[in-house]
């Protein structure tokens, strides 16, 4: 009979890292290309076994950070209240105008063409001052619907206060449009301030598809349900991932998270107390600071350019790792990201058919990576 596991899958954007321990201390471990998330079961099972109910399964990923770093978002709806239409599109504005390149708004998450206002309406003491008129979201269900937008996010006035119009538009679209999934802002950031509520729930709603595809991939391999795995969140704990299904904004730094805890408890192990962590990745580079024994949480942090509230280790994160791609500028310079060459066909020097430089490929023509990684299992050409 074979021996209950502890078993952690970290994907990246290049690899796949697996770690199994079971109750003999038996270490298994596999680096392992990453792959789209249809074949993820086969490459488990080919590695692992089959992974029983009773295995413990504990699962970090780079999958929300990396959609959010190469703009790799799908097309959503978002539903406001009259006259906020465009609020992520001035943002910030005013405190932002005239400032450095640097400081510039974020690239735009919904199409103006899917925001929707509805006339319903609170005051700012939560008081209703005009309520739900079910004809009007019900005719944006039928045309959200028609145009195949599968999620819709939420975010009015003064919701903070009183989510029951949302949650009125919500139990509209289940009767109407049950297919879509519908993302309330007074669940995501039940807090002041309409712009930030809007934005994380945008993001949540961006990012729900690539999350729930990657979970999924784990369930027919596992003959678990997602309540059984648990998930690393971007503050360095760990939750059910059933519970961040709908919030998979909390998983953006849930792979840079993993690296800054495991890296906090090798300085301790190693007599460190105050270093700098660095976590190249295949698609991200990200940096923390570890003070004290302590790394730092913050809930004014920012990821690939997107100011967020919700609580989060004080990870930078930029996107050029290992696989990101160089390329010359119309202003003549070279850059270095977004988009990155993954896992195949990977850096050029990996000999899978990529033709694209790479980070990796000039780290390797300088001299500062050798010719060969993990011990010569992974040779590179020159």
């Amino acid at each position: 009979m074979r021996s209950l596991r502890t078993i952690s899958i970290d994907v990246g954007g290049t690899f796949t890292d697996i770690l199994s321990v079971d109750e003999k201390g038996v270490i298994q471990s596999f680096k392992l290309p990453t792959v789209p998330p249809s074949a993820f079961a086969s490459t488990l099972n080919s590695s692992l076994g089959q992974i029983s109910n009773q295995d413990e399964l504990l699962y970090s990923t780079t999958v929300t950070l990396n959609s959010l770093l190469t703009g790799a978002l799908p097309h959503i709806g978002l539903i406001v209240t009259a006259g906020f239409r465009d609020i992520l599109e001035t943002a910030r504005l005013p405190g932002s105008a005239g400032m450095a390149p640097s400081s510039r708004l974020p690239r735009r998450l919904v199409s103006l063409e899917w925001v929707r206002e509805i006339q319903a309406r609170l005051e700012a003491t939560g008081a209703e001052r005009i309520g739900i008129d079910r004809s009007e979201i019900e005719a944006f269900a039928h045309e959200y619907e028609a145009a195949n937008i599968g999620v819709v996010a939420v975010s009015l006035l003064h919701s903070y206060l009183d989510p029951a119009h949302e949650q009125a538009v919500a139990a509209i679209f289940a009767a109407v449009a049950p297919g879509i999934k519908v993302v309330l802002s007074s669940t995501v950031l039940p807090e002041l301030r309409e712009y930030e509520r809007t934005l994380a729930t945008a993001l949540n709603s961006c990012l729900i598809p690539a999350l729930e595809e990657h979970l999924d991939s784990l369930m027919p391999n596992s003959n678990k349900s997602t309540s059984q795995i648990w998930l690393m969140q971007s503050n360095g704990g760990l939750s059910s991932a059933e519970s961040l299904t709908h919030q998979p904004l909390a998983t953006a730094l849930s792979g840079p998270g993993a690296a800054v805890v495991g890296m906090r408890w090798l300085g301790e192990k190693s007599g460190f107390e105050n270093f700098i962590t660095l976590d190249v990745g295949g698609t991200s580079t990200d940096v923390a600071l570890i003070t004290n024994g302590a790394y730092a949480l913050t809930t004014a942090g920012s990821v690939a350019g997107f100011p967020l509230k919700t609580a989060m280790l004080d990870v930078l994160s930029i996107g050029a790792g290992g696989g990101s791609i160089a390329h010359e500028g119309p202003d003549r310079r070279w850059h270095v990201g977004p988009e990155s060459a993954g896992a195949r066909p990977g850096p050029a020097c990996y000999g899978h058919g990529g033709e694209l430089p790479t980070l990796t490929d000039a780290q390797l023509v300088l001299g500062r990576i050798p010719d060969a990684l993990l011990g010569g299992s992974v040779p590179l050409d020159r």
